[in-house]
């Protein structure tokens, strides 16, 4: 029976962390243990989690390590020699099977780095079946989006896939290192995965094993999404574009004609995003101003 440990990082989640820990505590066929890495929560999601009863380890670090530093605490407790299912607090997990099917399609195959559930947008249709890694065009983007799942439930290989929910080998980890930290958050899975097929690893999409997907709870409210992906696509690309200037034109081509459009412009969610911008230009890492 495969061993796993789950790695949930939790940042006021509110009743998402409780839901998950609930779906997990229902895995068979899989000796999972669950390890919740608390960023410093102040909304009781912590003593919601506690009161459903479940079995896990808290780690409590006291303040926001963003989800890349969080996983990067939770894959040091867990230790090198464990295979991690990095799971986000607002996935949910309907088949009690997912975890130990993971497993089998990781281990079934000796140069997966790491494999992935679909998620489920609707019934029968899938946020994504593909993924597209195009520096030079400052892109790094899910493709196929909202697509009917093929006939087959064969793995698919990708260029990457998403942090919500993977399972990553314990020999991947060894070899590509952890999630890099100053992402904080958004583009560190893209980061990693473009670390591991240098290496020579391959990602993969299981279409046959699913799990949905609420956006976390910890974004409510919050225009930090928007900081975070300019500020932080600006990284991934001057740390991986092959060319020096071509993604920079490519990028703020893109970023114009983002910011450009008359619903964005008009709203405070275009500064947030300049912010952002201006911020990778001049090199600024780690927690943005919201989370300093």
């Amino acid at each position: 029976m495969h061993r796993v440990t789950a790695v949930v990082v939790n940042w006021n989640s509110g009743d998402d962390l409780a839901r998950l820990l609930l779906d997990l505590r229902e895995q068979t066929d899989v000796e999972l243990s669950i390890l919740v890495v608390d960023n410093g929560s102040t909304d009781g999601s912590v003593e919601s989690a506690r009161a459903t009863g479940a079995s896990f380890d808290l780690h409590c670090v006291g303040k926001n390590l963003g989800y890349t530093g969080g996983n990067n605490v939770g894959a040091e407790v867990a230790g090198p020699d464990a295979d991690l299912f990095i799971v986000n607090p607002d996935v949910r997990i309907p088949d009690a099977t997912t975890v130990a099917r993971l497993a089998q399609a990781l281990t079934a195959d000796a140069t997966l780095a790491a494999v992935a559930p679909a998620i489920e947008t609707s019934p029968g249709r899938a946020e994504y079946l593909d993924s597209e890694i195009d520096l030079e065009r400052a892109k790094a983007l899910h493709t196929d989006t909202d697509a009917p799942f093929p006939a087959g439930d064969d793995p698919l290989t990708l260029s990457w896939i998403d942090g919500a929910a993977l399972l990553v080998g314990a020999r991947a980890r060894k070899d590509v290192g952890l999630f890099d930290d100053r992402f904080f958050l958004i583009f560190d899975e893209v980061d990693w995965c473009i670390r591991a097929t240098q290496r020579g690893w391959r990602l993969a999409l299981c279409p046959g094993i699913r799990v949905g997907h609420q956006r976390s709870s910890s974004f409510a409210d919050s225009k930090k999404s928007g900081y975070y992906y300019w500020r932080n696509l600006y990284l991934l690309c001057r740390l991986h574009a092959a060319s020096r200037f071509t993604w920079r034109r490519r990028y703020f081509a893109r970023l114009a004609a983002f910011v450009g459009r008359p619903t964005i412009l008009r709203s405070r969610y275009a500064l947030v995003v300049l912010h952002g911008a201006f911020d990778g230009v001049r090199g600024r890492v780690g927690p943005g101003p919201e989370d300093a």
